[in-house]
């Protein structure tokens, strides 16, 4: 009758627990052993007091949140050892913890890229957040460059793997779905200590402290994997990683910095990295030791340097520049060209140049800060910077091409006219529609506004779509909505974006601008507020424990 008790009584997750704790398939024999022992002691008395919980998931739950015990990776996760990090395992039983429930998103959404797999990761990372992502890249398995996992997003997913201590699947060059069980916040790895160094990973990772100062190293599988895409991956966690004592990170990047279908060393010096400073005081400091090209010979890594000081513990990511837009803000008075290509190509596309960006800003004073020989002639790349009277606001408009002058038996003067015809147009088009910030930078802000305090806004349009017409009228920057000064001036309370609309990619700009509010939103859920559209964020505000424990929990 007892055993016909327990048949009765006991939910079916209590079976499978007891097969897995007294290690037999026999459930009836199962059933004998909770009768007689103390787990099934303690599950009677849970049964037999009403309670709202489930049965043995409760108690399971609460063990899992108190016990010091690292919970055993399921296969075929791989577990990352993150740093020189210690985990004692006690010696009495335990029961097993119930990890949460992943993340999933399908790699197929909105822009579909590689875009979607770094922010994830990025988030997720700094959130200990566990994710699933089907089908990567899936919109790019069409094309020359191939679905699944990339080497520069191996190379930053590993570097991530370590630093959380994070059980992984999937993470090879090629891969379609990958799994990732984040197990360490950014503060909890261990930066400091005496000097010391880990053999190169996958990524080949290596990491070393001195004198209080973290120094890291990650090369990129192939020349043509793009640093600044690792970064990009990397960055968010990084910013949160501080140490008690705050020491600086001192980063060494081997990879692309000169690639198809990613930002360029140029734009990541003068453009990415100025805004982040105005806006968020982020300060980098970075110098570029070698360039790395996706074409041409030879081909060899690039090599960049980058140092910066992470944000304290107990402190958010804020805002520095609160004030509205200005006129100032939108008037262009420089424009930064930067040329690196064959050396008989300088002089006519200095020339051709100079003469189009006089014609289409003649306000503006036009400087050369940088002009290289690129060294083959399938390495042609101009990036034109456009500065705001105000040194506040910048736009970026970049080509990556190649010199086929000399088998086409074209003039160089008729190749110079051609390409900077073609960024001169672009530029001049992304500045007059009045926005914040240009097309490629729109989205690459989005995940530290999501990280930050506070609402904040980088408008690039009054609801026109990037590459469609917009009004050419001087004033109609007075119709964005302002940084944050003004959110609730005669134009009212914000409107809040709709639960349903952000189930999927939303919010003007670009395709990657919608999908990287789409990721944030599935990643932080209601920690971020949306309004406007998603042109005006309302931060998480994320912080980790200060020197007196107390945490901001990402809220705000």
């Amino acid at each position: 009758m007892l055993d016909l008790f327990y048949l009765v009584q006991f939910p079916p997750s209590v079976f499978t627990f007891a097969s897995n704790y007294f290690g037999t398939g026999d459930l009836w024999r199962n059933r004998q052993l909770l009768s007689g022992s103390l787990v099934g002691a303690a599950v009677c008395a849970l049964t037999f007091v009403p309670r709202k919980s489930s049965h043995l998931e409760t108690l399971i739950s609460t063990k899992a949140q108190t016990s010091a015990s690292p919970t055993t990776p399921r296969s075929p996760l791989t577990r990352h050892n993150a740093g020189t990090r210690n985990h004692t395992r006690d010696k009495s039983p335990t029961l097993p913890a119930m990890a949460p429930k992943p993340l999933t998103l399908d790699g197929r959404t909105g822009e579909g890229g590689g875009q979607l797999v770094r922010l994830c990761a990025a988030l997720c990372s700094v959130t200990s957040t566990p994710f699933i992502i089907t089908n990567v890249r899936g919109n790019r398995a069409g094309g020359a460059r191939g679905g699944g996992l990339k080497a520069q997003h191996v190379s930053g997913l590993s570097f991530l793997a370590k630093a959380t201590g994070a059980t992984v699947s999937g993470l090879h060059v090629g891969s379609k779905t990958v799994e990732f069980h984040p197990q360490l916040p950014p503060i909890s790895f261990d930066w400091e200590g005496s000097e010391k160094s880990s053999e190169a990973g996958e990524s080949g990772e290596s990491r070393q402290s001195r004198n209080g100062a973290t120094k890291l190293r990650i090369e990129a599988n192939t020349p043509a994997a793009s640093a600044m895409l690792i970064f990009q991956a990397i960055f968010p966690y990084l910013l949160f990683a501080s140490t008690p004592s705050n020491n600086p990170i001192q980063l060494e990047l081997l990879g692309g910095t000169n690639v198809s279908w990613s930002l360029s060393w140029e734009y990541f010096d003068q453009v990415l990295l100025p805004t982040l400073e105005v806006w968020y005081n982020i300060r980098v400091a970075r110098s570029l030791v070698r360039r790395g090209w996706s074409t041409g010979t030879p081909s060899q890594r690039g090599i960049i340097h980058i140092s910066f000081t992470p944000i304290p513990r107990g402190q958010t990511l804020t805002m520095h520049s609160p004030t509205p837009f200005a006129e100032d803000d939108f008037k262009i008075s420089q424009i930064d060209v930067s040329i690196i290509t064959p050396t008989h190509l300088h002089t006519p596309l200095q020339t051709e140049l100079s003469s189009l960006l006089s014609l289409s800003f003649p306000s503006a004073s036009i400087s050369f800060p940088t002009i290289e020989d690129s060294g083959h002639d399938s390495r042609v790349y101009i990036l034109l910077v456009a500065v705001s009277q105000s040194s506040r606001m910048r736009w970026g408009r970049d080509i990556l091409s190649s010199d086929s002058s000399k088998k086409r038996k074209v003039k160089p003067e008729k190749l110079a006219a051609v390409v900077s015809g073609r960024v001169c147009q672009a530029l001049e088009k992304d500045v007059a529609l009045q926005g914040a910030c240009d097309e490629f930078l729109q989205d690459q802000l989005i995940v530290f506004q999501c990280l930050a305090s506070g609402r904040s806004s980088f408008p690039r349009s009054d609801g026109a779509e990037d590459g469609e017409s917009a009004s050419q009228d001087p004033c109609r920057m007075r119709s964005l909505k302002p940084i944050s000064a003004r959110m609730n001036e005669e134009e009212g309370e914000p409107r809040e974006v709709s639960a349903k609309k952000v189930l999927e990619p939303f919010g003007q700009g670009s395709m990657h601008s919608r999908t990287a509010r789409w990721v944030a939103s599935e990643v932080l859920g209601g920690k971020v507020g949306w309004f406007n559209d998603g042109s005006i964020i309302k931060g998480a505000g994320i912080s980790f424990p200060g020197t007196e424990g107390k945490e901001n929990g990402g809220k705000e």
